[in-house]
């Protein structure tokens, strides 16, 4: 079983449908194979999840913090179960039929992270620091995304590299494709993360510590959250 992690925020009306076109393409022997887990970081109204999926979690974030990056990515991980694997991108990276049973059919082995190829209008584009395979042990190892990021914008993905790096995950390229589709994103291309010089503070001070041995993670989940609906037919 292959778990799909995706965050959400007050998405643009067509978001949600393009990922259930998407996810209608997909063979119906792939869906039983996959388990999606979407949550909703605050939108104001909240969304409406119904995937045509059989195996699916809604979780909803009820304070609306700014840039909670950190904090979606670690609810969803608490929801999944231990020694599972998990493909965790952002809501405008799309995961096609073809490379979801890539990702399935992945000869994977715990202790090794795995990075995608990113394709952004059909030329391969930078690589995804927010977009990546783990097992959800080792997830775990290095505590998850560090949410003291949140409430500003930027840094967070580089915190968690580094804790990655820092735990003895190796960081492993595979020739599995993800289309970035920014009409998807809830920013524009003018949009200006507010805070990234206090972020930046933040990982300078976090990355010594991490140097000098003394970095402690802090705690998880800091904030309200449920999961609204679901449905499970794979026994999780």
């Amino acid at each position: 079983m292959l778990n799909i992690v995706y965050p959400i925020y007050n998405p643009k009306p067509h978001v949600l449908e393009y990922h259930y076109d998407n996810w209608n393409t997909y063979p119906e022997e792939l869906k039983k194979q996959m388990h999606v887990i979407m949550v909703d970081d605050g939108s104001q109204p909240p969304i409406k999840f119904n995937p045509p999926l059989p195996n699916y979690t809604h979780i909803r974030i009820e304070e609306d913090i700014y840039w909670n990056a950190s904090g979606v990515k670690n609810v969803a991980f608490h929801v999944v179960p231990k020694d599972s694997w998990v493909f965790a991108s952002d809501i405008d990276h799309i995961l096609e039929a073809s490379d979801c049973q890539k990702c399935i059919d992945l000869v994977k082995e715990k202790e090794n992270v795995y990075w995608f190829i990113r394709i952004k209008e059909g030329i391969i584009y930078k690589q995804h620091p927010n977009t990546f395979l783990i097992n959800s042990d080792d997830y775990w190892k290095f505590g998850g995304y560090d949410e003291d990021f949140a409430g500003n914008g930027g840094y967070n993905d580089v915190m968690t590299q580094n804790l990655m790096q820092y735990v003895g995950l190796k960081h492993i390229n595979i020739p599995i494709v993800i289309y970035l589709n920014e009409n998807l994103s809830y920013t524009t291309k003018s949009f200006i993360k507010k805070g990234r010089k206090i972020n930046k503070l933040k990982l300078d001070n976090k990355l010594r510590q991490l140097r000098q041995g003394i970095y402690m993670h802090p705690n998880n989940l800091n904030f309200t959250w449920r999961i609204i609906n679901g449905h499970n037919t794979s026994g999780l």
